[in-house]
């Protein structure tokens, strides 16, 4: 009778029990804030300059405004940024299009994208992309501060 007993639960244990009536969810992931103004600095392969972020966010997308200044030729580009956010992880692409660079960098376009990691007060990361008057874009290094 014990051995019974034993075999029969072991069988209710292993098999004998309803299955479950749902697929476990996916974790819910939140969008870092990435919303409002930001300053801070860039430097790779085409040089080292001033960067200003002027973004909204809806959800995990954000978009905004971009002013990128090169220090060492002392020219400002107006374009736009654009990205996702999720868990603090950023992906982002900044593009300054034709027409956008003062003068005599004029006819000249940038597009870089890359990836940053972004807190409540700091965004770090890095890109990679392309000038139509300077080439490949590499080695970017982006740090901004929230102001």
């Amino acid at each position: 009778m014990r051995t019974t007993v034993v075999v029969v639960a072991l069988a209710a244990a292993l098999g004998g029990a309803p299955a479950c009536s749902h697929a476990p969810t996916a974790p819910t992931t939140a969008a870092a804030d990435v919303g409002g103004a930001w300053s801070g600095t860039a430097a790779d392969t085409t040089g080292f300059g001033d960067v200003q972020w002027q973004v909204t966010q809806s959800g995990e997308t954000f978009a905004g405004t971009v002013a990128i200044t090169d220090r060492t030729v002392a020219v400002t580009g107006h374009g736009t940024v654009s990205g996702s956010s999720t868990q603090g992880t950023l992906r982002f692409t900044m593009v300054v299009p034709s027409g956008g660079f003062d003068d005599p960098f004029g006819e000249c376009s940038t597009t870089v994208a890359g990836d940053a990691t972004g807190a409540a007060s700091t965004i770090t990361g890095t890109y990679a992309g392309v000038s139509t008057c300077g080439g490949k874009v590499y080695g970017g290094q982006l740090t901004l501060r929230r102001l």
